[in-house]
């Protein structure tokens, strides 16, 4: 009886030691490797910010209606959003994927008379398979980051005018015309970043990327146009998000 005891005894001490270390172990790991992939193998972040185009101009064969300084400026301007997702297969390491999204808007008026209008819709989405490399913990809440992606890029750039139409009977209404045109192509991206810890399941994050594109014909839903030139759809991004890891 006295043997049985002990060995319980025993097991129940081992227990206890091996939880009470087990229990330090994720201590360690909460406070010094918030990141750690071992726990969180699986990262999605979530990004809005600002973006701006490349390109020196919009291509006047295509895009603009109206060729205006103000209005090709403007839509070098646009929101870029941006989800990314990333399994961390080693502690410096992790594969994915990116999605994509800028979108910039402008609308205008023919002359000072503001009898027609005129709105200028872009996007560009793309999505492609990611690699990306990340420093280990420093100073228990940064990481810092590099990531790469090739894969899809599709543009599209809706226009619409709005002009004034008179009848026999002298009554003035608006009439609208839009185009929309379209195109799909190869795209790239790198991208550096920067995170900041708040837990082992949340962190925040900021990013600076460059996207990669051109295209050298577009379409409508009746015809297809050979541009004289390529339009260049690379940009330049900043945002700030938000990292759950899992």
């Amino acid at each position: 009886m006295k043997k049985t005891l002990l060995v319980i005894a025993l097991f129940l001490a081992t227990t206890l030691v091996y939880a009470q270390e087990n229990k330090e172990t994720e201590k360690k790991c909460e406070k010094h490797c918030g990141q750690c992939f071992k726990h969180t193998p699986h990262h999605f972040t979530m990004t809005i910010g600002y973006g701006y185009m490349l390109s020196d101009s919009q291509n006047k064969d295509v895009f603009t209606l109206y060729q205006k300084d103000h209005h090709a400026r403007h839509m070098h301007h646009g929101i870029n959003y941006e989800l990314d997702y990333d399994y961390n297969f080693h502690k410096n390491m992790a594969f994915g994927f990116v999605a994509s999204m800028y979108n910039a808007f402008d609308s205008f008026y023919k002359d000072a008379n503001h009898d027609e209008t005129f709105s200028d819709d872009r996007y560009i989405f793309y999505v492609g398979p990611s690699f990306l490399a990340h420093t280990d913990v420093i100073k228990e809440k940064w990481s810092l980051y590099a990531r790469a992606t090739v894969g899809f890029m599709n543009f599209r750039n809706a226009m619409r005018t709005q002009v004034p139409v008179t009848s026999a009977t002298g009554a003035t209404t608006m009439t609208s015309t839009s185009f929309t045109y379209k195109r799909a192509t190869f795209g790239y991206g790198l991208e550096i970043g920067a995170e900041y810890i708040l837990s082992r399941y949340i962190s925040l994050d900021g990013q600076i990327h460059f996207m990669g594109g051109s295209i050298k014909k577009v379409s409508d839903s009746e015809n297809k146009t050979e541009l004289n030139e390529r339009e260049d759809l690379s940009r330049l991004g900043i945002a700030l998000g938000v990292k759950i890891k899992l």
